[in-house]
């Protein structure tokens, strides 16, 4: 895989939550009560934001296209990994926001 492949790959992989947030609203707004409207897009960003930042170190990790780019992937501490699910919250709850805000 070439850089331009895999770099884009990596920013879809790290977009994904934001696009599951802006879709999961407008989709779940008409069908269910406000507040359980919000709790099902929380969710489903919080999960869709913690399957991104698992999937998104594998695959920088084992399809990086130099071994020096792999290498330095490798050398990290994790700490994304370590702290996403408490971080992950924080995350969602802004772009939710934002999302409510632009009446998506």
């Amino acid at each position: 895989m070439d850089l331009a492949t895999y770099n884009m790959w990596c920013n879809a992989i790290r977009l994904m939550p934001i696009c599951v947030i802006f879709l999961a609203w407008p989709i779940a707004r008409p069908f269910l009560k406000p507040r359980t409207a919000i709790l099902v897009v929380f969710l489903c960003g919080y999960f869709s934001g913690l399957l991104a930042v698992y999937w998104y170190w594998e695959f920088a990790f084992y399809n990086a296209p130099t071994e020096e780019i792999a290498e330095r992937i490798g050398m990290k501490d994790g700490a994304p990994k370590m702290m996403a699910p408490f971080v992950m919250p924080i995350y969602v709850a802004f772009f939710m926001a934002l999302a409510l805000s632009r009446g998506a």
